[in-house]
């Protein structure tokens, strides 16, 4: 989401929320694909006819096309959620290198008070 200042705002839970959402895509595609694939490896008995035989012939060429776009969306889908992952990982590294950095600025600020430090004064 865009700021005023021109930046952007990544709120982690979403990120990660929207990777789980991903993972759950992949998982509930792999039965689909399972049959697909044995559709794809197994001729479909029709009877004993010409028109029964392109018709088997077309059906098993569609099962593969189905089978192989399967694979490859799912594909994509692995690879949306793994750099999901990668980007929700690389902002909640730098989100609590921030806050260290803070608090060790804090600890230094607060060190070098005279105010919090009576020996100083």
């Amino acid at each position: 989401m865009s700021t005023e200042n021109n930046s952007f705002a990544v709120h982690l839970a979403s990120l990660v929320d929207f990777a789980r959402e991903l993972g759950t895509q992949l998982t509930g595609m792999s039965q689909p694909l399972a049959h697909l694939g044995g559709l794809a490896e197994r001729e479909v008995q029709l009877g004993a006819f010409s028109e029964a035989s392109t018709l088997g012939t077309q059906h098993l060429a569609a099962a593969e096309e189905m089978h192989a776009l399967l694979g490859r969306a799912g594909q994509a889908i692995d690879f949306a959620e793994d750099v999901t992952h990668t980007i929700a990982d690389a902002y909640r590294r730098l989100d609590q290198q921030a806050g260290q950095s803070l608090l060790n600025l804090g600890n230094v600020l607060h060190i070098n008070d005279p105010r919090t430090d009576p020996g100083r004064m």
